[in-house]
């Protein structure tokens, strides 16, 4: 009777630290009931103290498993850019507010302007109109940051922050100044044939299936390599890259613009390759 009862007492036991095991767990994984409470009303209080002059809606409300806190997206009624998160930890603190990082920086109006040029560049790389096999395509506006770009090119067509209006429902018209401006294409091209002569007139073609759907850019990205082998062997060797503004993706001299512009990347890929050499080698 003795040994049964200190088999029911283990048993309870274990019990017990398994459903502590089950509960941290989903502590950690959902949070609690006692928490989640705590930071909503903390959410209220920080809103109504800090925003009372915006009528801000929570469109997501949940826990953060990687900090251990809650988290909450807010939006603006009737501002297409006033939406920023607000998180919460588990005993009901504000720890960050991320109002200046997307609203008053204009991050998130220079997103969804992007977002606009991204859905024309898409339109025409998309259509059956567009002959080449790519697993690489797109087009982004490239604005100015708040950090160094790193690179020794000429960023000044780049599009500054300041001069988007926040709220600003911008036209098609007005996107595709922007793209002409600051437009820039990411084209990597799959076929047999891996020359110049190729490069040259497929980024003619693209840009002449740009034009014709009144879609400008700045400048073209490109790269001609060859298709990647099906039996999942190495990718064979040998491309063709160049970054070319519009007005210089014309026939006349393009292929050696082209070879300038491979050669001058592959130089700067050299370069990098030593100064990762060298942070590597005073690392060891």
């Amino acid at each position: 009777m003795k040994k049964k009862k200190i088999l029911k007492i283990l048993a309870l036991v274990l019990a017990l630290c398994l459903l502590g095991g089950l509960g941290w767990f989903a502590n950690g994984l959902v949070g609690n009931p006692v928490s989640r409470l705590l930071a909503k009303r903390a959410l209220e209080n920080y809103v109504e103290q800090t925003y009372s002059h915006l009528d801000l809606k929570t469109e997501r409300f949940g826990f953060d498993f990687k900090s251990g806190g809650y988290f909450a997206y807010v939006r603006a009624e009737g501002s297409l850019d006033t939406a920023f998160y607000i998180d919460m930890d588990m005993l009901g603190h504000v720890t960050y507010d991320s109002y200046d990082t997307w609203v008053t920086s204009k991050m998130n109006t220079e997103l969804r302007v992007e977002e606009q040029y991204r859905e024309m560049v898409k339109r025409v790389l998309n259509s059956s109109e567009f002959p080449y096999e790519s697993d690489i395509k797109g087009g982004t506006l490239e604005f100015v940051q708040d950090w160094e770009w790193g690179d020794d090119r000429d960023h000044s067509y780049a599009i500054p922050r300041e001069e988007l209006v926040m709220d600003k429902e911008y036209s098609l018209s007005e996107i595709r100044r922007l793209g002409a401006r600051a437009g820039i294409l990411t084209i990597y091209i799959q076929e047999d044939t891996v020359t110049a002569e190729r490069a040259a007139q497929i980024m003619l073609d693209i840009k002449e299936l740009f034009d014709a759907e009144d879609v400008p850019f700045y400048r073209m990205d490109f790269v001609l390599q060859y298709p990647k082998p099906e039996d999942g062997s190495p990718w064979p060797d040998g491309d063709v890259r160049a970054e070319l503004c519009y007005e210089d993706i014309r026939e006349e001299g393009l292929v050696q613009r082209i070879r300038d512009s491979h050669a001058e990347i592959y130089e700067d890929f050299a370069e990098m390759d030593k100064e990762k050499d060298i942070v590597s080698s005073s690392n060891d």
